[in-house]
């Protein structure tokens, strides 16, 4: 399970570096933060299948995973709806 994480978050920086206009933030926050359909929400799901000892381990490295991906999509949301705006005014 901890290496489906560690390609969960590095297919997201990929998809989150290849972001040039914050219209396709939405797309990538459905894709990987959904309540139903998200690639995160499912990865987490999958953690009650796990053995207690395991799922301690799992779910530890699983939070860290979800607050990196969710601290780097805001900087990118930011970033990019600071360059939106910026060239608005120019």
């Amino acid at each position: 399970m901890k290496k489906e994480l560690e390609q969960l978050l590095t297919q997201f920086r990929a998809d989150i570096a290849s972001l040039d206009i914050p219209e396709k933030l939405e797309a990538i926050e459905n894709k990987y933060f959904s309540r139903k359909h998200g690639l995160l929400t499912e990865v987490m799901k999958e953690m009650k299948e796990l053995a207690a000892e395991a799922r301690k381990d799992v779910g530890q490295f699983a939070n860290e995973v979800k607050t990196e991906m969710e601290q780097l999509f805001s900087e990118t949301k930011s970033s990019l709806e600071a360059a939106a705006l910026s060239s608005k005014l120019a």
